[in-house]
């Protein structure tokens, strides 16, 4: 998959930009999403200390329709983002 763009985000950055939207703009979906990446690796940290290498596939699954679930409320208090708009990146 190729994106029109020359750069990525780092974690750190989402995770800023989840804060503002958070604590400035009041978003709640925003504070959700940015506690579920921390929930997600201690999870993980979890099952390391345990000497599995993976999370179980019902696990992960659970965590894909928690991700939609935040994802279908950020949608909800950004109705105007429904509709496709073109977006140019202040970095190309």
């Amino acid at each position: 998959m190729t994106f029109p763009c020359s750069h990525a985000l780092c974690n750190a950055h989402h995770l800023r930009e989840l804060t503002g939207a958070a604590e400035v703009e009041g978003k709640q979906w925003a504070a959700q999403m940015k506690d579920f990446p921390v929930e997600i690796k201690r999870a993980v940290d979890r099952e390391k200390a345990l000497g599995l290498s993976y999370l179980e596939p019902a696990r992960i699954q659970t965590y894909r329709e928690r991700f939609e679930e935040i994802l279908q409320a950020g949608y909800k208090e950004y109705p105007e983002r429904l509709i496709p708009i073109p977006i140019s990146c202040r970095f190309c």
